[in-house]
C-alpha cells in the first residue's frame, strides 16, 4: 500500500529529494492514505447520514463547504502532526518547503476524496438528500 499512496502523493509535485524517500522509508505514505481514507469517510457519512436528517438547514452550499474545509483542515493537521512526530524520533528534519509540500498534498487529496464521497453519499438515504449541492 505505501507504493499505490507514494505515487498518489507524489504525483502533485510532492516528490523532493531526501524527504520523499524518509517518507517512503517511514511508511509515512501509506499511513496518511489510510488516515485520510477512513477520516473522510468518516466526516462524509457525519455530514450526510447524522446531521443532514432531512432538515433544510443543512442543504446549502456553505454548510457543504465549511463541513469539507473543515474535514481537509483536520486531516491536514492530524497528518501534520504525525508525520512530524515520526521524523522527530527518527532524528529526521524536513525542510519546511518539502513539508509544506506535502501537506498541500494532503489538503487537495482529502478535499478530492471528501467530493467524491459527496457525490455518492447523496443519492442514498433520505430523497431530500438531492437537494444537496453535492
Amino acid at each position: 500500500m505505501n507504493n499505490f499512496f507514494a505515487i498518489l502523493f507524489e504525483l502533485w509535485g510532492s516528490y523532493r529529494s531526501q524527504v520523499s524517500t524518509d517518507l517512503y522509508d517511514l511508511n509515512i505514505y501509506a499511513n496518511s492514505g489510510f488516515i485520510i481514507t477512513i477520516f473522510t469517510v468518516i466526516m462524509a457519512v457525519v455530514f450526510y447520514f447524522l446531521l443532514y436528517r432531512g432538515q433544510a438547514k443543512w442543504d446549502t452550499l456553505v454548510h457543504w463547504i465549511l463541513w469539507a474545509v473543515m474535514t481537509t483542515v483536520l486531516n491536514v493537521v492530524i497528518i501534520g502532526i504525525f508525520t512530524s512526530g515520526t521524523l522527530s524520533r527518527n532524528n529526521i528534519s524536513a525542510p519546511l518547503p518539502d513539508y509544506i509540500d506535502f501537506l498541500f498534498v494532503i489538503f487537495i487529496w482529502s478535499l478530492l476524496w471528501f467530493f467524491l464521497l459527496s457525490l455518492i453519499f447523496k443519492n442514498y438515504g433520505h430523497p431530500s438528500r438531492s437537494r444537496l449541492p453535492f
